[in-house]
């Protein structure tokens, strides 16, 4: 499956970039269909103690899309970043 590929790569990606972030996934999501797309997700923890700002987490995922974005993937699957989901506050 496509996404499961593009999601698979995109966190090898984020992993080579990993300083002190911890990444969990990818993994289907809770709702891993819905209006026949299928969604895959990441979840990319920044310690507080050694990333208080985010400012590691944030350069390492931007990075990463950069990246995704030079590969050849289709352009029908997306990355969608959420910087701060509400499902995991």
């Amino acid at each position: 499956m496509e996404v499961q590929k593009a999601a698979e790569r995109f966190g090898e990606l984020l992993k080579e970039r990993i300083g002190p972030l911890e990444i969990m996934g990818p993994a289907p999501a809770t709702v891993a269909r819905a209006k026949d797309q299928y969604i895959y997700q990441i979840l990319v923890k920044s310690p507080r103690d050694q990333d208080q700002a985010g400012e590691h987490l944030r350069h390492a995922v931007h990075l990463s899309k950069q990246a995704y974005s030079a590969l050849d993937f289709p352009k029908k699957v997306a990355v969608v970043i959420d910087i701060d989901p509400m499902g995991f506050a």
